[in-house]
C-alpha cells in the first residue's frame, strides 16, 4: 500500500499504531478518505498537526468506536429482496 502525501501517510501510520489497526482495516480506513474528511474540517496548521500527532480526542465521545466491520455478500436487487421475504 503506497500513500504519496507524507503528511497523509504519517497520520495513517500514527493512527494504525494508536488504535491497532490491520492491514484491511487500515485499507478500509484509507479507502474512506479519513485524512481527508478530517483535513478538509480542519485549519492547515491543524492538518499538520493532524500529520504529526494523529487524531486528537478532545471529547470522551470521541473515543467511543464501534469495533464491528460488517461485510456483507453482494446481492442483486431481487436476490437480497427475496432473502429478507423469506426470513419473514
Amino acid at each position: 500500500m503506497r500513500i504519496t502525501n507524507i503528511e497523509e501517510r504519517h497520520f495513517y501510520e500514527i493512527e494504525s499504531v494508536k488504535n491497532d489497526w490491520s492491514l484491511s482495516e487500515l485499507k478500509r480506513q484509507y479507502d474512506s478518505s479519513l485524512y481527508e474528511r478530517l483535513a478538509l474540517s480542519k485549519n492547515k496548521d491543524e492538518v499538520i498537526l493532524l500529520s504529526e500527532k494523529g487524531q486528537i480526542i478532545e471529547k470522551p465521545a470521541y473515543a467511543i468506536k464501534n469495533p464491528y466491520v460488517l461485510e456483507l455478500p453482494i446481492y442483486s436487487e431481487i436476490e437480497l429482496e427475496n432473502k429478507i421475504i423469506w426470513q419473514m
